[in-house]
């Protein structure tokens, strides 16, 4: 998996994307519950950089494709005047972004395939859009097994963005409970319109 990621970050298509989300996905024992994120978030407030950076290193590779996950990792790096790690988490950030992209265009037809809880909100801001509300919904058959589940964010002027779910929601889930950071936006915004400069 690891040079998979590393052939990735190179040239971070949807199709390099969707074949680490799905290792990440299928592989139960790498644990990515928000509670994890969670913490880490905890930790930054306090200014516990060394023990964010701790906690991260552990939730690898489980958490390699998370945006926000990178986002705190760089933060914390150029906390601790780490300008050289807080340039690479800034690099797979930005790398994250670009491929989950790629996955569709969030609309019903085409949505983003979500690999964490935290990716709706992530996209939505790097798209320098303002999430409203977040929902999740259940479309197609009555039973829960076979229903399709999707992330819905309502931003500012109405628009919305649909994510595909399905794979990483507890359909028994209280769907309310969900990592929450507004610090990600202006790092990943910033990322992302400088990819698009420079392709």
């Amino acid at each position: 998996m690891h040079k998979a990621y590393e052939s990735f970050l190179i040239n971070p298509t949807a199709d390099g994307y969707l074949r680490l989300r799905k290792k990440i996905v299928a592989n139960r024992s790498l644990s990515r519950h928000w509670e994890e994120l969670a913490q880490v978030a905890r930790l930054m407030r306090r200014g516990a950089f060394d023990d964010v950076l701790a906690a991260g290193e552990a939730m690898f590779p489980a958490w390699m494709l998370s945006p926000r996950w990178h986002y705190y990792m760089g933060l914390a790096a150029l906390r601790l005047h780490d300008g050289e790690s807080a340039e690479i988490e800034r690099f797979e950030l930005q790398s994250c972004l670009v491929g989950l992209l790629a996955t569709g265009d969030g609309t019903p037809e085409s949505p983003y395939l979500a690999t964490y809880l935290s990716d709706a909100q992530d996209v939505a801001r790097a798209l320098r859009l303002t999430p409203k509300d977040i929902q999740t919904i259940a479309l197609g058959p009555e039973h829960p097994d076979d229903a399709r589940y999707f992330d819905v964010v309502t931003c500012s002027r109405g628009r919305e963005l649909y994510f595909d779910a399905t794979q990483i929601v507890d359909p028994n889930g209280d769907f309310s409970r969900r990592p929450h950071d507004a610090g990600v936006a202006g790092i990943a915004s910033r990322l992302l319109l400088q990819g698009q400069r420079q392709s």
